[in-house]
């Protein structure tokens, strides 16, 4: 039973306790298979092969990134606990910017680390980079992403 005292334990959109932040959103189906055949074709996905398009390609559910609302932030090394092909983003203010720069959408794979830095792996990819597996450390970027959260 989670600690009902705790502001930071996640909770659905009914005020009820998830057990993990990916019950907010959204999770790609069959992400293991999907993800290994996006990587061996090696090519970028969807019409701008921008970040976005990956995330739409892999899990369409989520709509146009101009709705994307944000859920539970990765706040920490396994905090909240997100599940494989949970779709992820970088959000101002409760809104994904969707802008040329600074701004960033991915699938989460799993914390962990790069030799002792603790971080996200993800699935994504950008412009100019094909579909790849990357790590993200906290105390850099990790902990600017959410969850992208239902509509």
């Amino acid at each position: 039973m989670p600690n009902t005292y705790d502001p930071a334990q996640p909770r659905d959109d009914h005020g009820r306790w998830s057990k993990t932040a990916s019950e907010h959103g959204y999770v790609v189906k069959d992400f293991e298979a999907r993800m290994a055949k996006v990587i061996a074709d090696g090519k970028q996905v969807g019409e701008s092969s921008e970040c976005v398009a990956l995330v739409k390609h892999l899990a369409p559910e989520v709509g146009r990134a101009a709705d994307w609302q944000e859920g539970p932030p990765i706040r920490n090394f396994g905090d909240p606990p997100v599940e494989r092909g949970t779709p992820i983003a970088t959000f101002v203010d409760g809104r994904y910017r969707n802008a040329s720069s600074g701004n960033h959408a991915a699938v989460f794979i799993q914390y962990g680390t790069k030799g002792i830095t603790p971080g996200i792996w993800v699935l994504d990819q950008a412009k100019d980079l094909d579909p790849q597996k990357r790590f993200i450390q906290f105390g850099g970027r990790a902990e600017r992403y959410s969850v992208i959260k239902h509509k």
